[in-house]
């Protein structure tokens, strides 16, 4: 979200007849940092963008809660993984040798 106001959130809000406070307490916040969420000085943390996607039943994006660079990142498919990513940590690391005793390195007792 930019540094603009958050007209989406309110007009929401203001459709369904709800004041600041009564969206801060259905959510478990303060009306103080709702009206920041409104006003663009704040963006809400993943735990209240998921309430406040429950309670309004639209998405992040549709309540305009996204920073404008993560909301970009979510329209864009992600880019498949790299074959290291794809590689089990076995294939990583090389295969275990059963019968070989792991070995340790010791570190001088003070």
């Amino acid at each position: 979200m930019s540094k603009g106001r958050n007209e989406i959130l309110k007009r929401e809000r203001e459709q369904r007849g709800w004041s600041q406070a009564r969206l801060a307490e259905l959510i478990g916040t303060d009306a103080a940092t709702v009206s920041r969420w409104e006003r663009g000085y704040a963006t809400p943390s993943p735990y209240f963008r998921e309430h406040l996607c429950r309670l309004f039943e639209k998405s992040a994006q549709d309540l305009g809660l996204l920073p404008e660079k993560q909301a970009e990142s979510e329209q864009k498919p992600s880019p498949s993984p790299s074959p290291l990513q794809e590689a089990s940590c076995e294939e990583r690391s090389g295969p275990q040798q059963p019968d070989q005793p792991m070995e340790w390195t010791s570190f001088p007792e003070d």
